[in-house]
């Protein structure tokens, strides 16, 4: 389906109307139907086919938010991530989607919203040295386990665990630890100030 239906344009319309531009300077565009879309009909190549479908509405969702004076600059950092049902997390080019979709979320947001982030989904991360078994044995298993075909009779309940593998990882941490400095500096300048104040009040 290469619709881009109106009920979506009013919404971005809107959207960008009432917050500004800035607004897509902290979001992610999920392609919610992306798991629709993973087979080649001429039966030749998925993942040409899926990255062919992924740049066309790559490329619509950028000329829209052209129209609507939203800056180039601004246009091209706007992660666009595929996603798809959590019955088959796995779609071509990518082991699990929900772990994409959660760590591009992550990187998007404030310092303060991205550390709330974290610490609620903190029990549901799950890295590669975790568990007991090897790690390439992890990989394989969890990429097999989300590129299972589509089961109508699997549980209905989303996914607890969100499987990070090593970039992703790494990501994390250091977005972490740059949080951590940044929150650091901030309570040193508070810190000298406070005492600058009460060195003046005695003086």
């Amino acid at each position: 389906d290469r619709r881009f239906y109106d009920a979506d344009k009013h919404a971005i319309r809107t959207l960008t109307e009432v917050f500004g531009s800035k607004l897509w300077k902290n979001s992610v565009v999920a392609l919610t139907f992306a798991n629709f879309k993973t087979k080649d009909p001429d039966e030749e190549n998925d993942l040409t086919y899926f990255s062919n479908e992924k740049y066309f509405w790559e490329k619509e969702i950028d000329e829209f938010l052209a129209n609507l004076k939203v800056d180039l600059l601004v246009r091209q950092q706007i992660p666009i991530v595929p996603t798809g049902n959590f019955k088959q997390l796995c779609l071509p080019g990518c082991e699990n989607w929900l772990s994409e979709l959660w760590i591009k979320c992550f990187n998007v947001m404030s310092i303060s919203s991205g550390l709330a982030f974290f610490k609620i989904n903190e029990s549901r991360l799950k890295y590669l040295d975790s568990s007991p078994v090897t790690a390439s044995t992890a990989t394989a298993s969890t990429a097999a386990a989300a590129c299972s075909s589509y089961n109508p009779d699997a549980h209905e309940d989303i996914p607890t665990e969100i499987p990070q593998n090593q970039e992703q990882e790494d990501g994390l941490l250091k977005r972490l630890w740059k949080a951590f400095l940044d929150v650091y500096e901030a309570a040193k300048n508070f810190g000298h100030r406070i005492l600058r104040f009460f060195f003046c009040q005695t003086r």
